[in-house]
């Protein structure tokens, strides 16, 4: 029935609740803002489910520019957190000892939240918080209930160069990564990405 917008700032909290109603009470919402994170109900004809809300930050682009890198542990494992991609407002992030990839939420300026799959941000399965020790930039990464895991950021150990490829009526860009501690002849390893609309990264990190 069309498309309803509410800026979150034009809600009285001191009212407690919201309740919305479209197409002819088939589709209601009711939202309760009694703790810090929002929650309640979505009703569709006779079906409900739960809603969970959850305040996404504005960090200043800079910011999140800082924070992408390379992280390792003091047992050698490593955290890739990428920057910022066209489409997705978090980042994207793989932890190669438990193989888990996901999207990090800004929560915050230090505190970043991601949810249980890589484009689903909530409900949040993994912290990431970040600080400066010693000059240095830190993250600690907790995912699920595990414990967390201190990672110290740690220079990439590549370089990238943008290529240009020309193709019959077309020309190809790509971006080539070479290992700055290694000589001779090595293996190549080539990425294409899908048919969609995506960047050359697909919002994944291009670490992989």
């Amino acid at each position: 029935e069309g498309v309803t917008r509410r800026p979150a700032g034009s809600i009285d909290r001191s009212q407690k609740q919201i309740a919305y109603q479209f197409a002819a009470g088939r589709l209601s919402i009711g939202i309760s803002l009694a703790g810090p994170n929002p929650r309640g109900t979505l009703r569709i004809g006779e079906n409900e489910y739960e809603l969970s809300m959850h305040r996404v930050a504005q960090i200043r682009p800079e910011r999140i520019d800082s924070l992408a890198g390379l992280y390792r542990t003091a047992g050698g494992e490593l955290i890739h957190i990428d920057g910022r991609r066209p489409g997705l407002s978090g980042l994207p992030f793989y932890n190669e000892s438990t193989g888990r990839v996901g999207t990090l939420y800004p929560e915050s300026e230090s505190v970043f939240l991601g949810g249980p799959a890589r484009l689903v941000p909530f409900p949040a399965r993994v912290t990431a918080k970040f600080g400066n020790v010693n000059g240095r930039l830190e993250v600690t990464l907790r995912e699920d209930d595990n414990g967390p895991v201190h990672a110290v950021k740690v220079p990439l150990p590549w370089t990238t160069t943008e290529v240009r490829i020309p193709s019959t009526g077309a020309t190809l860009a790509g971006t080539l990564y070479l290992p700055l501690r290694s000589t001779g002849q090595l293996p190549a390893v080539v990425l294409v990405h899908g048919s969609d609309p995506n960047t050359r990264f697909a919002g994944i990190t291009p670490e992989f």
